[in-house]
């Protein structure tokens, strides 16, 4: 999703979101990766309604490998400009 406007990126948070929470009476689980900050932001609002939805961020061992953290609150994403 990199050349998305701001309208479509929206959209398509909802509709993943939606899907999402159709798919919580099967066995599928999502991953979702993104770097970008509204499309996390609308994603992670939309999902946070209910609030039996699991969400949950990877945290980056010193050692290299990764550890599944509970999400509990919206991270904010610092953005650095060059």
């Amino acid at each position: 999703m990199s050349s998305l406007d701001d309208n479509h990126l929206i959209d398509l948070a909802v509709d993943l979101s939606n899907l999402i929470k159709k798919a919580k009476l099967t066995n599928v689980k999502f991953i979702v990766s993104t770097h970008n900050p509204l499309f996390y932001n609308v994603l992670y609002n939309e999902l946070n309604r209910e609030k039996n939805t699991g969400r949950y961020r990877l945290q980056k061992l010193n050692d290299g490998t990764y550890l599944l953290m509970t999400q509990t609150i919206l991270l904010f994403l610092i953005i650095y400009s060059c």
